[in-house]
């Protein structure tokens, strides 16, 4: 299956910046990795991914010699569950980016679970500020889609055909997802400055750099959006802007193969559930919330 431009362009601007090493051994042991994966996917990419990649690089390069191989040799990979992407270092300051390409991507792709505890957190902290009725009903209104969110979605491992079932052939998914479109979706009530307002772009940043969820990873908080067109810190003008044009979704993601057990509840004293054999080895999927965003 061929890479998405977005992972293209990942993967384009990692090759970018290592191939204008002139001398690899500068790198750690994972970055020649990632060096090698990325010289690997750079032959897959389209040529105009390719050629966005490296006019990205060119901008922020910086001109002195020394300076720009800092900059380069500092590029390093992130791993799955970090909001930030990519990482470099240049004229001493940190960039954690979130890598994105194009009019139309997704500001997060995050298990329900996930996604339900973030919510519940940005609920718990905007309520503690509210104390009119207007704001109670608005508040009354939020955590009840949140618990029937959590409710709606079954704690236990699924097939494609599972999540397929569940999501896309029930109305009760796709009456859910208009509720949770009016919270921190572009059908969301009320207008700037409102409760609905307030919690839907508390909940688009924190979906974007992580701070809240990640606070015991700081370097896989992200801290800025890199696209073609260059890199932006994600300030509350950049978040406001995502607010305007951010839908949730439903739909589904990859997540390994089932494994023989499973455990059962939260922590890893808890009794373990085997799995069916007719399952062991099949590709498992995690009902998710996807944020899509497509620029004017």
């Amino acid at each position: 299956m061929a890479q998405d431009q977005g992972t293209q362009f990942e993967w384009c601007v990692l090759h970018t910046a290592y191939s204008r090493l002139t001398n690899p051994e500068v790198l750690s042991s994972t970055q020649l990795t990632t060096k090698e994966d990325a010289q690997t996917n750079w032959d897959k990419a389209n040529s105009t991914v390719q050629n966005h990649a490296k006019n990205v690089i060119d901008k922020l390069a910086p001109s002195s010699p020394n300076e720009s191989l800092k900059f380069y040799s500092s590029f390093q990979k992130m791993g799955s569950g970090s909001k930030s992407d990519i990482v470099f270092y240049k004229g001493g300051k940190i960039y954690q980016c979130s890598m994105k390409y194009g009019n139309s991507f997704q500001l997060s792709s995050s298990m329900i679970e996930t996604n339900v505890t973030a919510l519940t957190e940005i609920y718990k902290k905007i309520a503690r500020g509210k104390g009119s009725k207007t704001d109670g009903n608005t508040l009354a209104n939020i955590q009840a889609v949140i618990n029937d969110v959590e409710a709606f979605f079954p704690n236990k491992y699924m097939t494609k055909e599972d999540v397929d079932s569940l999501i896309k052939h029930n109305p009760n998914a796709a009456a859910l997802e208009e509720r949770l479109i009016e919270i921190i979706g572009t059908k969301g009530k009320d207008g700037v400055g409102s409760v609905y307002d307030e919690f839907r772009c508390a909940f688009v940043e924190e979906s974007i750099t992580g701070k809240m969820t990640l606070k015991g990873k700081p370097l896989q908080i992200a801290t800025h959006i890199l696209t073609e067109k260059g890199v932006r810190p994600i300030t509350k003008k950049l978040v406001h802007e995502f607010c305007a044009i951010v839908n949730p979704r439903f739909s589904k993601k990859k997540q390994g193969t089932f494994p023989k057990t499973r455990q059962l509840g939260k922590g890893v004293q808890g009794p373990k559930e085997r799995i069916p054999a007719s399952l062991q080895g099949v590709t498992q999927y995690n009902p998710v919330i996807r944020l899509d965003v497509k620029l004017g």
